[in-house]
């Protein structure tokens, strides 16, 4: 007689592992993402460290010293706006603007009125000086002479303007020494604020390195039984190729709309002045290929609150230099810009069945091709569809 075995119930962790490990062996879907496979597992960290670099540029932005934003020309009081923003809203600040005006509540504390300057875009005001763009790197000695020969010290002893003797430069070496003391002061206060969005815009340029020697990578069959097509047939794999792609970028339209160019170069300049001598500006080169202001005018605020009151729906930005300073190959765009118009990639089609809906389930897709489209603009300006 054969003996029954007991029917003893497995823990609940030895039943959903067996299970997770049964539904990974029966498809390509799952073995794509599977620990031993080298592709999707690259592929995925990827997608996950671009996520990473959104979040931050969201968050960096709304801790810009107010004294960069006054320099760049932009509204004191965009930190402020954006925090209590932020808050009403409770999520991502939309790239394209916001299509209903709104507006934002002063804070109790704030003493000036509206339509007043506030006192402490006044009291930034006096870090202004040694706050430099780009131009900075044309001549640096000129102007870090600028610092600390003002003006007022041009005339040494003898006769002023005024034809009046003038006996001491005393007023004049005042000044150079308080703003030195003021640089100092900024130095010390910013330090780690400016440390951190130098390592953020270089995150954004590992991540399009990264991203192109993926593509490389298969391309050259690194990955043996991969290739970009391949990737593309797969249903993991489309999903998170396009939105590796899709993710770059988003990355650079977010960070002209939240940090502008003029914000961006101070930045980085003042990153090059002040931690020069102990951090690493091995890589400040390509930094500032990546970040130099693309020549559009932003609009005094940031926020996208006050954005919304502008004439355009949109933030006025000039993608195609944008996207073309650290492009990714043509192939690989063109193969994502195919699969996306052709195929759905979230494999929607059971939740939207209707062909009414057709449009709400590619909605999605259609947004990340607004986006990846400007790496291909001789496709985007010239040619027609097919």
């Amino acid at each position: 007689p054969t003996q029954r075995m007991p029917l003893v119930a497995p823990p609940a962790d030895e039943e959903v592992g067996t299970t997770t490990t049964t539904a990974r062996e029966s498809g390509k879907t799952s073995a794509f993402l599977s620990n031993d496979n080298l592709c999707g597992r690259t592929l995925l960290e990827l997608v996950g460290r671009g996520h990473s670099i959104l979040a931050d540029i969201k968050i960096l932005s709304e801790r810009v010293p107010p004294a960069i934003l006054v320099a760049a020309n932009l509204d004191g009081k965009t930190a402020d706006a954006k925090s209590s923003a932020s808050e009403e809203k409770g999520g991502f600040l939309n790239i394209f603007g916001q299509t209903s005006a709104a507006k934002s509540s002063a804070k109790p504390n704030n003493p000036s009125s509206e339509g007043e300057p506030s006192q402490d875009t006044d009291d930034v005001k006096k870090y202004v000086p040694f706050l430099f763009d780009f131009s900075y790197l044309h001549n640096p000695q000129e102007w870090e002479a600028s610092l600390s020969l003002p003006e007022s010290s041009t005339h040494k002893k003898g006769e002023s303007k005024d034809g009046h003797k003038q006996t001491s430069s005393a007023p004049a070496a005042e000044s150079s020494e308080s703003l030195l003391e003021l640089e100092r002061e900024f130095a010390v206060n910013h330090r780690k604020a400016i440390e951190e969005f130098y390592e953020l815009f270089y995150s954004i340029y590992d991540y399009q390195v990264a991203l192109n020697q993926f593509s490389s990578d298969l391309t050259k069959g690194f990955f043996i039984q991969y290739t970009v097509e391949s990737v593309l047939l797969d249903l993991e794999g489309r999903a998170l190729l396009c939105e590796a792609v899709w993710l770059y970028g988003v990355m650079l339209m977010l960070m002209e709309r939240l940090l502008p160019g003029p914000v961006r170069e101070r930045l980085i300049i003042a990153y090059f002045r002040f931690c020069g001598r102990d951090g690493d500006i091995s890589q400040i080169d390509t930094i500032c290929k990546l970040c130099k202001s693309t020549g559009i005018q932003p609009p005094k605020s940031t926020d996208s609150v006050n954005m919304s009151e502008q004439l355009s729906h949109k933030y006025p930005m000039d993608e195609d230099k944008l996207f073309n300073r650290y492009p990714l190959p043509v192939d690989l765009v063109r193969n994502i810009v195919g699969c996306l118009i052709s195929d759905d990639i979230y494999q929607q089609s059971s939740a939207f069945p209707n062909i009414d809906h057709r449009s709400t389930r590619l909605s999605r897709q259609a947004s990340m091709l607004y986006v990846i489209m400007y790496f291909d603009p001789i496709v985007l300006r010239d040619e027609t569809s097919k």
